[in-house]
């Protein structure tokens, strides 16, 4: 079965990810993009992601909205209800988002919602600088600089 990620969020938050997604790794089909802006309803917001449903019928969806609890993330649950085959996640960072849009094609829409969660956990860190004596300091410790 094909997989579909579907990027959505307030104002222009798709396309923004659009951008830089196709800046790292070039035009995807299988990634689509759902802005929520200021003159749209969560209905007009629904239609727009249904719309997307409607064209890929067969293929497993993975919605990544940008904040848990946001309109775009309420009407993504709102559809996966009605669907199996179908998963919401949300504050997910670019690279989730981009590992996940590598392996789309290789695992089932629910390994791809657990990878892109995960990713963005092992992915979000605080750097810190660590102090070595003679006030010199590590960048290789923490982060392989």
């Amino acid at each position: 079965m094909e997989n579909i990620l579907v990027v959505s969020g307030h104002g222009k938050y798709a396309t923004s990810i659009k951008s830089t997604l196709e800046f790292l790794a070039g035009k995807n089909d299988e990634i689509k993009y759902i802005d929520f802006m200021q003159e749209d309803t969560d209905i007009t917001l629904k239609c727009k992601m249904q719309k997307v449903l409607d064209e890929n019928i067969d293929s497993g969806i993975l919605f990544v909205c940008d904040i848990l609890g946001g309109t775009p993330f309420k009407c993504a649950v709102e559809l996966s209800i009605l669907k199996n085959n179908i998963e919401v996640v949300a504050g997910c960072n670019i690279g989730s988002m981009l590992e996940t849009s590598f392996n789309l094609g290789s695992l089932d829409v629910s390994e791809l919602a657990d990878l892109i969660v995960a990713s963005s956990i092992k992915s979000t860190i605080r750097f810190k600088l660590n102090a070595l004596p003679n006030n010199e300091h590590d960048l290789e410790s923490d982060i392989g600089i």
